[in-house]
């Protein structure tokens, strides 16, 4: 009866759907409701997933309608399932008492995040982990179709002289109210001032569920300092007699970078390093890994490919291309990421790092991916 996938359910499941007594009797009672196999009970990832497979699934906001009510329920039964399982001597009626839903974000909210800064890599990642939207096959190159295009089912869209910007089917609440139209001369500023300076945006301690699997990002951006890129050599190419040691010099400046977590300088200096150096794998491994760092996971998973392609048995290309196609989040790179795993633990049996990061491929494949239908189906 545990309403598992990571879209909305249809009519037919919530009138088969039945509402567990609370508090649960015991953890066997909540991990049965979370449909956890009893060998499965005791691993905190598998609890973890299995608790946002259902989360976003039985969240009220994908359920607007007759069964909204008992999806608000079914939530409350499905956040008490974790604490079950996962809170010492869980007080359930003191946590009852206290506890609310948390609104899932709506369009107009992640227009303001970019608004503020937030990169638009971590804000795609956000968006597809949270397993509601879908960016328009055609956004960007067809100039009729607004940046609010997309979602699960394939809405039909007028766009009048000005850009609407309207909140998609199945993307959560309608917190912005009503539409919010953008006009020729308008700047960030007067956006922001008609959405609300004072909303709550991005990933929080209060939707756990936007963070299993360990994709999308921490907090929710922000302008900071302004970057200042590195002094680079557009003067140089592969075949300038001094290409060599400066892409070695390069290379270093970007590992002392990346030691300081200045991911976004050293993700620049390593990608000059592999530019200066086009047969380097070690190079374009190195940059990958601050692109990851820096929230560039496209970047990331373009270098760790290249350094695959240069060196096929270098097995941290592979982890790190594994980890980068993980990070993007998509059904199809997160797919590359479990083989990507596979490959780097055939090349190197010991890895830690390669042994975690294939279980964190697999289960998020099984919370995210497992029950949707695939492109070719």
């Amino acid at each position: 009866d545990s309403c598992l996938g990571a879209t909305a359910m249809d009519a037919e499941a919530w009138t088969q759907f039945a509402l567990p007594e609370l508090p649960f009797a015991s953890k066997e009672a909540a991990a049965e409701f979370l449909g956890l196999p009893a060998g499965d009970r005791d691993d905190l990832e598998r609890v973890k997933a299995a608790y946002r497979r259902m989360c976003l699934r039985c969240h009220p906001d994908k359920n607007r309608g007759p069964h909204e009510a008992k999806a608000a329920d079914a939530f409350r039964a499905v956040t008490a399932a974790l604490h079950t399982l996962t809170t010492v001597n869980f007080d359930f009626a003191r946590w009852s008492r206290n506890f609310t839903i948390p609104p899932m974000q709506s369009l107009e909210d992640v227009l303001l995040l970019a608004l503020r800064g937030a990169d638009p890599d971590e804000i795609e990642a956000m968006l597809r982990k949270r397993g509601d939207y879908r960016p328009h096959p055609e956004f960007g190159i067809n100039l009729a179709i607004p940046w609010s295009a997309g979602g699960r089912e394939a809405p039909t869209w007028e766009v009048p002289d000005q850009s609407e910007f309207n909140t998609t089917a199945q993307l959560g609440h309608s917190g912005a109210g009503a539409a919010l139209v953008v006009r020729p001369g308008d700047t960030a500023g007067d956006i922001l001032s008609r959405l609300g300076e004072d909303r709550a945006l991005g990933a929080s301690e209060d939707r756990p569920w936007e963070r299993v699997g360990g994709r999308g990002f921490e907090g929710s951006g922000g302008t900071g300092a302004a970057y200042t890129a590195p002094a680079l050599r557009p003067d140089l190419d592969a075949t300038s007699p001094e290409a060599a040691a400066e892409a070695d010099r390069l290379n270093d400046e970007s590992i002392e970078a990346f030691r300081g977590k200045a991911f976004r300088r050293a993700m620049d200096l390593g990608r000059e390093a592999a530019r200066l150096a086009p047969g380097s794998a070690v190079y374009r491994v190195n940059a990958s890994a601050a692109a990851l760092k820096a929230g560039k996971p496209h970047d990331a998973a373009r270098l760790a490919v290249e350094a695959c392609d240069l060196d096929p048995a270098y097995s941290k290309a592979h982890l790190r291309a594994a980890q980068a196609h993980l990070a993007i989040g998509a059904r199809g790179t997160v797919r590359k990421a479990i083989a990507e795993f596979t490959r780097a633990l055939d090349l190197d049996p010991e890895s830690a790092a390669a042994k975690k990061g294939r279980k964190e491929a697999l289960l998020t494949w099984e919370a995210d991916f497992e029950d949707e239908p695939s492109d070719d189906d």
